[in-house]
């Protein structure tokens, strides 16, 4: 299980780092920004990642840890967040990618695979009217060159297929999503828009224009 403590203070030392002031809520209290993020980063009912969980900044080499930009992020048609704080590498999106070609709608087999490896709890995508709308949409960030972004990366934990209060729960209540695929939690509020911009479901270049 990781050490969600240790990893708080490692943060916490990161955002106490003056080029990231613009980019957080409270810049002025690093400490609690660090507990902010690392209560979200934790998940709720079951841990969102897996041991081992590092903290770095990225784009980075560590270890056995690259984190390389571009990072995607996917979307709902109720216009969940943009510049959220959980993405996923190109890499991921490409192997998703090539293995969609063979299917009917390689599109919607891309947003499952994101689903499924990313560990997304289904109730997410759900309205408060039981309707489905899923992930329909991709956002690119990229930042400038010299530039870094505090983050707590790891692989990620598997999931229930749906919370109790989802409206298909009762119909899978032993369905897992696997998780396992690097995940990376950027621990910042506030992502300059100019660096995040969406990817048209009709670029003859998706997902990677």
């Amino acid at each position: 299980m990781p050490n969600w403590m240790k990893i708080q203070s490692e943060l916490e030392q990161l955002l106490r780092n003056p080029a990231y002031s613009r980019l957080l809520r409270h810049p002025n209290n690093p400490a609690g920004e660090a507990q902010d993020m690392v209560r979200i980063a934790q998940g709720s009912a079951r841990a969102a990642l897996k041991d081992p969980v590092t903290v770095l900044e990225v784009p980075a080499v560590q270890h056995t840890i690259a984190v390389k930009f571009p990072l995607y992020r996917a979307i709902s048609v109720r216009g969940s967040n943009p510049y959220g704080h959980w993405w996923f590498e190109e890499s991921l999106l490409r192997r998703w990618w090539n293995a969609s070609q063979d299917k009917s709608d390689p599109r919607a087999h891309v947003f499952s695979f994101i689903e499924a490896r990313m560990a997304i709890d289904k109730e997410w995508s759900y309205d408060a009217n039981k309707q489905r709308d899923g992930l329909v949409d991709l956002v690119k960030l990229d930042i400038p060159g010299g530039q870094t972004l505090p983050a707590i990366v790891g692989k990620g934990h598997y999931q229930n297929y749906a919370g109790g209060t989802h409206p298909g729960a009762q119909d899978v209540p032993n369905v897992m999503f696997i998780g396992g695929d690097t995940q990376v939690f950027l621990a910042v509020t506030a992502l300059p828009p100019a660096w995040v911009r969406s990817i048209p479901a009709t670029s003859p270049q998706w997902p990677f224009a």
